[in-house]
C-alpha cells in the first residue's frame, strides 16, 4: 500500500514538472513565432495597397491638372481641355473647395449674357487650386495667366476667340445667327457696292 502510494505521488510530481516546462508565456512565444511572418505579410500587402492607391489618385490628379494647364488658353476648341473638365468631380472627389470651383467655372460658362473675364478668372481659380492639391503651392495665378503661343498660330487666334465665345450651347445659336447675318451683309454689299461719291471742284 505504501509502495502505491509512493507511485501514485511520483506521477503527479512527474506530470507537474513536465507541465512547468511550458508557462503561458512560452506558448505565447511560440504562438508569435508561428503567426509573425502571416501578419508581417497581411501588414505589407496592406500599406502596398494602400501606397498604390495614393500613386494612382495622385497621377489621375496631375494628369487632368497638365491637361487643363496645358491647353487653358484654348477652353473650347480643345477636345482634351473639355474632357479633363468633366473628369474633375470625379479625380478631385475628395477636395470640396475644387468641385465648388468647378461648380462656379460651369456656371459661368453658362450665364447669358458671357462674361468672359469672369470665366477665366474662375479658371485660373480653379487651375490654382488644383496645383496646390498636387504639391504645386507656389503657383500663382500671374505664372497660370501666361501662356506660350507661337507666332505661326496669330492667324488662327480670330477664330479661337470666336470659339472660346461661342462654345457653349446656350451661345450656339447666336454664333450662327451672326455668322448667317455677315453673310447676309456681304451678300448685300456684293449686288449692291458702294458708289464713290463725286468730288466737288
Amino acid at each position: 500500500m505504501t509502495d502505491t502510494t509512493y507511485i501514485a505521488t511520483q506521477t503527479i510530481q512527474d506530470i507537474q514538472s513536465a507541465n512547468s516546462g511550458f508557462s503561458w508565456e512560452d506558448i505565447l512565444n511560440l504562438l508569435g513565432l508561428l503567426l509573425s511572418p502571416i501578419i508581417a505579410v497581411i501588414v505589407g500587402q496592406r500599406l502596398q495597397d494602400r501606397k498604390s492607391k495614393k500613386d494612382r489618385e495622385y497621377h489621375n490628379k496631375f494628369s487632368i491638372f497638365i491637361a487643363v494647364y496645358g491647353d487653358r488658353h484654348l477652353k473650347g476648341v480643345s477636345h482634351t481641355f473639355n474632357v479633363a473638365v468633366n473628369q474633375i468631380p470625379v479625380v478631385f472627389y475628395d477636395n470640396q473647395y475644387i468641385k465648388s470651383l468647378y461648380s462656379e467655372f460651369i456656371k459661368e460658362h453658362k450665364r447669358v449674357p458671357f462674361d468672359r473675364e469672369a470665366c477665366h478668372l474662375c479658371l485660373l481659380d480653379l487651375v490654382q487650386a488644383m496645383a496646390s492639391d498636387i504639391g504645386y503651392k507656389e503657383l500663382n495665378n500671374s505664372a497660370i495667366n501666361g501662356f506660350f503661343l507661337p507666332s505661326a498660330e496669330e492667324d488662327n487666334n480670330f477664330v479661337r476667340e470666336i470659339s472660346n465665345y461661342y462654345y457653349l450651347k446656350d451661345n450656339r445659336q447666336r454664333y450662327f445667327d451672326d455668322l448667317r447675318k455677315d453673310q447676309q451683309q456681304r451678300l448685300h454689299e456684293d449686288q449692291f457696292p458702294q458708289q464713290d461719291q463725286p468730288v466737288n471742284p
